[in-house]
């Protein structure tokens, strides 16, 4: 069977799992033994360390309709909130990825550097390690957020750590240290180094779509839905109070 999940980057060393530290993987391969299943799990996408998931989906041989509510009640900062029967291989979907921007640019530029992004290119510049095909088609479209600006990402497969890199090269761009020409050299696999990666916990995997439904579990949709609600207000209380932290600077200023 097939599950969905969602998680907090930030409470992980990444998906995959690791000796000595707490990973996804392996909170995950725990709740399953508990439950009594020690067979293998096979992801969709294995996210890096800080990167938040809103839909993972995980494949393991095993059937049981409330799997959803017995995993997610083992869990912590993990829910799996979405079963289907169906048994494919996970990573073969159409993925949506989002990247958080905080940054002023012109409104023009950010258009543009979307569209030069969209279509087929040669990421071998923009993706770590070494790939025998670093030629993928993607879309890159753009949604204002007041000071924040959202990149969505979309694909059939991503290089990794390509959509982070992507972002560095992008931002290059919107703050005028990169050229058009520039960029569409690094586009055609010309760059002279690897573009290093932005950081890791702006980025959210945010949905994979099959050719089928998952049904959603009550329980943990609801459970997912409320720590997110009290992690979202906590963090809204600690921006009002930097805020006004802030503003005691330029009116206290004193000897250099």
């Amino acid at each position: 069977m097939m599950l969905q999940l969602g998680y907090l980057g930030d409470c992980f060393h990444g998906f995959a799992r690791q000796p000595h530290h707490r990973t996804v993987e392996g909170d995950l391969l725990e709740a399953l033994e508990k439950i009594g299943y020690s067979g293998p799990l096979r992801p969709a996408s294995r996210t890096d360390k800080g990167v938040s998931a809103l839909c993972n989906v995980i494949q393991i041989d095993y059937w049981g309709s409330d799997i959803c509510r017995r995993l997610t009640s083992l869990l912590d900062r993990i829910w799996v909130y979405g079963y289907s029967q169906e048994n494919q291989n996970p990573r073969h979907s159409y993925k949506h990825y989002i990247y958080f921007y905080r940054g002023l640019f012109e409104e023009a530029r950010g258009d543009r550097v979307c569209t030069l992004f969209t279509g087929s290119h040669d990421f071998s510049a923009l993706s770590r390690g070494v790939h025998e095909n670093t030629i993928k088609e993607i879309r890159v479209t753009r949604e204002p957020r007041g000071p924040i600006s959202l990149f969505h990402f979309y694909g059939k497969s991503f290089l990794w750590e390509m959509i982070r890199r992507c972002m560095t090269a992008m931002g290059s761009y919107l703050t005028g240290g990169t050229t058009e020409e520039t960029l569409l050299q690094i586009l055609a696999g010309n760059a002279q180094s690897k573009i290093p990666p932005a950081p890791a916990e702006n980025l959210l995997l945010a949905e994979l779509v099959y050719p089928f439904t998952f049904t959603v579990d009550g329980y943990s949709y609801k459970r997912m839905k409320s720590v997110l609600t009290e992690s979202h207000e906590k963090y809204a209380m600690l921006t009002c109070k930097f805020e006004e932290m802030l503003r005691f600077f330029p009116e206290k200023k004193g000897k250099e």
